[in-house]
């Protein structure tokens, strides 16, 4: 909480190494929100330049899960793996 107002922390990690590549933080989790935040991941690490692109695994959640998103990341040609339900491993 910060002045009495929650906010949430958006992240995007690399798998391997375990490096931040970019976070941000909001006051309501939208599919816009994470839309902004993989962008800004895409120019920051140069993924639109690369041949292989990466897997990007997140929790199912309704944001990461809106069709807008989907429709961003096949745009960009990011395949995304949503985890199992109730299955915090998948996604940790």
């Amino acid at each position: 909480m910060i002045r009495g107002l929650r906010y949430c922390v958006l992240n995007i990690l690399d798998v391997f190494s375990r490096y931040i590549v970019v976070w941000g933080i909001v006051k309501t989790v939208t599919h816009s929100q994470v839309k902004d935040v993989m962008a800004l991941a895409m120019i920051n690490e140069e993924i639109d330049t690369q041949k292989n692109k990466p897997i990007l695994r997140h929790d199912p959640g309704s944001p990461n899960m809106a069709v807008h998103l989907r429709r961003f990341l096949q745009e960009i040609r990011v395949t995304f793996s949503p985890g199992r339900v109730a299955r915090s491993t998948d996604y940790a």
